[in-house]
């Protein structure tokens, strides 16, 4: 098996969310089943692995099996902006999602109102995971 010891601090651009993140998404009800991966501690599962403490990735989706009580959901920064809609409606205005990144590196996800001009929900971070991830918590927190 191949281990990647991943340091967060230099590379904050990882494959998928963090152990809390997951933990996170699971708690505000993100269905388990729109995971692309999973956290374990069973160190007998056979699959590709990357370091987060005393856990390990396994590439497959799933999460919690009979085969791995342990499991708890990951999702990829795909898999985490698949789950925020094209649009949402609020009092009646129609905003659209947009994605890019600004010439400071920053990655920035917003929700504007078409007519507004204005965004109606933001978040800027340096990387597209942590932004797709605050965005994803806040549509669950907020819909």
């Amino acid at each position: 098996m191949n281990i990647l010891d991943i340091n967060r601090e230099e590379v904050p651009q990882t494959i998928c969310t963090t152990l809390e993140q997951s933990r996170t998404l699971r708690d505000l009800g993100l269905s388990a089943e729109t995971s692309d991966m999973t956290w374990t501690s069973d160190i007998f599962t056979p699959k590709r692995i990357y370091g987060e403490d005393q856990y390990r990735l396994c590439c497959y989706p799933g999460a919690v099996t009979s085969q791995d009580p342990t499991g708890t959901p990951a999702w990829s920064t795909d898999a985490m902006l698949a789950q925020l809609p094209e649009y949402i409606e609020i009092e009646g205005n129609v905003c659209h999602i947009y994605i890019y990144r600004d010439f400071h590196h920053n990655w920035t996800i917003l929700y504007e109102c078409k007519g507004k001009g204005k965004g109606y929900a933001a978040n800027t971070q340096a990387n597209l995971r942590d932004c797709a991830f605050e965005m994803l918590k806040w549509y669950l927190t907020e819909r």
